[in-house]
């Protein structure tokens, strides 16, 4: 009603917004149940839960759906910082895909320790 409005701004359909997430392996003891390379699974997760659901309000009527594209991982080891440091130039794998899921499979195949 015009005494009450429910005023709701909106972002323009197609809006785009850069995102980084930094993600850190810090643990890699494959004795232990839990590792932060097994912890990606809930990062992809969450990633596919982020998009199939909405942020903000108006969901049920369109509003706040998102879409993850040109997903990037830049994998660093140890050495790769080292030789950064030496050189002065970036040093890493970076790793490309499509969807949450399909890129943090291919992360942690990277990291895994036959790699």
């Amino acid at each position: 009603s015009a005494t009450n409005p429910h005023l709701m701004e909106r972002v323009p359909r197609g809006t785009k917004f850069d995102m980084e997430l930094i993600y850190g392996i810090y643990t890699q003891n494959h004795k232990q149940d839990t590792t932060d390379i097994e912890n990606l699974q809930h990062l992809s997760m969450a990633l596919q839960m982020f998009e199939a659901g909405a942020i903000g309000g108006g969901g049920s009527r369109g509003s706040g759906h998102i879409r993850l594209e040109g997903l990037k991982a830049m994998i660093k080891r140890l050495e790769d910082y080292q030789q950064q440091a030496a050189s002065g130039d970036m040093h890493g794998t970076l790793l490309e895909d499509q969807t949450a899921s399909e890129l943090l499979a291919k992360v942690r195949i990277a990291l895994s320790p036959s790699s």
